[in-house]
């Protein structure tokens, strides 16, 4: 990254000058299918924030009984309706977070995000019915390892992909600065 000096002596008044938030090697790759290692680690996240959510609730609803109950005995950990709420709401949070941009958390902090294979976002169907095959077959992911797209089997059968991208939804703005004013301020003077 260039200093203010350097920018300075190399800037041309009236060009167009575009700030870039990502490193110059995350933009090597922007746009491009995503690999195993990257979408295992979001998904390790996404499942630990769901499992955090599920255990805190269940302790929550512990001490809640804990409270209003005199004679209480410990609770035995209910493993098979944990589980199934767990995925259940596995499922509900990929959903919403795929339907309404292509990115859960998980897919947020490693640069990911879920698209069709066109670039368009998946809608609640398509996210839906993505995230359920992911919920109830998450070895589809081992696809990815032998694909020469880097596909999961969610992907080859539902027309989606993964890719790298770190920009933020936002319209693209073009800046344009120029050290000796405005031109429309020059003709009108």
């Amino acid at each position: 990254m260039p200093t203010f000096s350097q920018f300075n002596k190399t800037f041309v008044p009236g060009s167009q000058v575009h700030f870039s938030s990502l490193p110059e090697r995350a933009r090597s790759i922007q746009g491009l299918s995503a690999g195993f290692t990257s979408r295992l680690i979001a998904v390790f996240i996404d499942i630990a924030l769901v499992a955090l959510l599920v255990l805190s609730a269940w302790g929550g609803w512990e001490a809640l009984r804990y409270i209003l109950n005199v004679f209480y005995t410990l609770p035995a950990l209910l493993g098979v309706p944990l589980l199934i709420i767990g995925y259940l709401l596995m499922w509900l949070y990929w959903t919403w977070s795929w339907s309404i941009g292509g990115r859960s958390l998980g897919n947020i902090l490693m640069g990911l995000r879920v698209q069709r294979r066109h670039g368009e976002n998946l809608g609640l169907g398509l996210a839906a019915l993505r995230s359920a095959f992911s919920v109830v077959f998450a070895l589809g992911l081992l696809w990815s390892i032998f694909s020469s797209k880097n596909k999961s089997l969610q992907d080859v059968v539902l027309g989606t992909e993964v890719v790298f991208d770190w920009a933020p939804l936002l319209p693209k703005v073009d800046m344009t600065f120029s050290m000796e004013g405005d031109k429309s301020e020059k003709d009108e003077n």
